[in-house]
C-alpha cells in the first residue's frame, strides 16, 4: 500500500513540476514577445524618422534644382511645380512646405495648395478607417473599400507621376537649353 502512495505522490510531484516548467516557459516566451515588440516598435520609429529625413532631403534637392520655376512670376510654371510636388512627395511634408512657400512668396497658389493638402489628408484618414462618403448625407462602411480605394489612388498617382515626369524632363530640357553655362538656372526664350 505504501508503494501506491509513494507512486501517487511521485506522479503528483512530476505533474506539478511539469506544469511549473510549462508556466515558466510561457512567462519566458511572453517576455521575449514583449521585448521583441518593443524592439520592433523602436526600429519602426527609427525607420520612419529616417524615411522622413530622406523625403525632406529629396524635397530640398528638388526645390534647389527648380527654385526658379517654383518662385517664378509665371502662374502656369508655379502651378506645374505645385502639381509635380504634390504627386512626388508625401502630403504631411508638402503641407508644411506649401505653407512656408506661401509665407515667403505670398502667392495664392501655395495657400490653395495647403488647403487642398489638408482636404486630401482628411479623405485619406477616412479611407484608412474604412469609411467612404458616397454622398454628403451618408457614410458607408466597407471592409474591402479601403483596399480598392488605395489601388485606385495608386493607379491615379502613377498616371499623374508619369505626366509629371514628362513635365520635369521638359523643364530640365528648357532649363539646360536656356542657360549659357549649364548651371541649371532657367532663362525664358
Amino acid at each position: 500500500m505504501k508503494s501506491k502512495y509513494i507512486a501517487l505522490i511521485t506522479s503528483t510531484i512530476a505533474i506539478i513540476v511539469t506544469i511549473a516548467q510549462g508556466y515558466m516557459q510561457y512567462l519566458n516566451k511572453s517576455q521575449e514577445l514583449k521585448l521583441a515588440h518593443i524592439h520592433n516598435s523602436a526600429n519602426f520609429k527609427l525607420a520612419k524618422l529616417h524615411e522622413n529625413r530622406n523625403w525632406k532631403l529629396s524635397l530640398t534637392d528638388f526645390m534647389a534644382k527648380y527654385r526658379n520655376q517654383i518662385f517664378s512670376n509665371n502662374v502656369k510654371e508655379r502651378e506645374k511645380m505645385r502639381k509635380i510636388m504634390m504627386v512626388s512627395f508625401p502630403l504631411d511634408i508638402m503641407e508644411d512646405t506649401f505653407s512656408a512657400l506661401y509665407q515667403i512668396s505670398n502667392k495664392k497658389e501655395w495657400e490653395e495648395a495647403t488647403i487642398l493638402i489638408k482636404k486630401m489628408q482628411k479623405k485619406s484618414i477616412k479611407l484608412e478607417r474604412g469609411r467612404y462618403e458616397d454622398n454628403p448625407n451618408s457614410l458607408k462602411k466597407a471592409k474591402n473599400l479601403p483596399k480598392l480605394k488605395e489601388c485606385e489612388k495608386a493607379i491615379k498617382n502613377l498616371k499623374l507621376l508619369e505626366e509629371n515626369i514628362k513635365e520635369v524632363e521638359s523643364l530640365r530640357e528648357n532649363s539646360i537649353g536656356g542657360s549659357d553655362n549649364n548651371s541649371g538656372t532657367y532663362t525664358s526664350d
